[in-house]
């Protein structure tokens, strides 16, 4: 067989591959997801025009919601780190170092809601669930944009658990709305704070984790068999 049979064969057997699905770089992936909250968020301040209260916060000595701020953002960073690097081959060192700071991230705003329970915060009208239902479903609005781009990362990467990657990059979304929401949140009651705040990137990741990660898999398992297929 000659040069140009060789060529030939080579050139039949790539006619029929589908085309290959281009990994977006880190840094990018990470951009997008932080352009789209940043939008977000901008659109809920004009809609919502609520002022923030963490400079109050300060200036009255209330530092554990500043702590609580602090650790979702840790969360939030951490895994979405975790979440994006998991999809990129090589970047295993990476994944691992997103999730010990979700991890860290996640003991910290726990450990800051239940001190501001402990510190006799709880006693407030903001304690009823209404309250916290509608700081969770304003958190997971303004993170769902965030969401949906790692997602689409995840879908044309290589998680090695779709699930997995998907309960960590719906903490990390939801970590970022539950961030703004604090942020500007008007109620300071201990209990609210835990549950409509703290525990919001938890309960996502629960929430998501099943037919977010389904989707993945479903569709890693459709271009695996396109290419078993040829």
């Amino acid at each position: 067989m000659n040069r140009q049979s060789n060529e030939d064969f080579v050139h039949e057997l790539a006619r029929d591959l589908p085309p290959v699905k281009s990994i977006v770089r880190l840094r990018v992936a990470a951009a997008k997801v932080l352009a789209l909250w940043l939008c977000a968020l901008g659109v809920s301040s004009l809609l919502r025009g609520h002022p923030l209260r963490l400079g109050a916060d300060l200036s009255g000595g209330d530092w554990v919601s500043w702590s609580v701020w602090a650790g979702l953002a840790v969360l939030a960073g951490g895994a979405l780190l975790a979440a994006l690097a998991s999809a990129v081959p090589g970047r295993e060192r990476a994944a691992g170092a997103g999730r010990t700071i979700a991890a860290l991230g996640v003991a910290w705003v726990i450990g800051s809601g239940r001190g501001g329970v402990a510190g006799g915060e709880g006693a407030h009208a903001g304690t009823s669930l209404a309250g916290s239902f509608a700081c969770f479903r304003h958190a997971i609005a303004l993170g769902l944009p965030s969401l949906w781009i790692a997602a689409v990362f995840l879908w044309r990467g290589a998680p090695v658990s779709p699930w997995i990657a998907s309960a960590v990059a719906a903490a990390g979304a939801a970590g970022l709305g539950a961030f703004a929401v604090h942020a500007v949140c008007p109620i300071s009651g201990g209990y609210h704070v835990l549950l409509g705040h703290c525990l919001t990137p938890i309960f996502a990741a629960g929430l998501f984790a099943l037919p977010l990660g389904a989707l993945i898999a479903l569709a890693s398992r459709a271009s695996s068999h396109s290419l078993n297929a040829i």
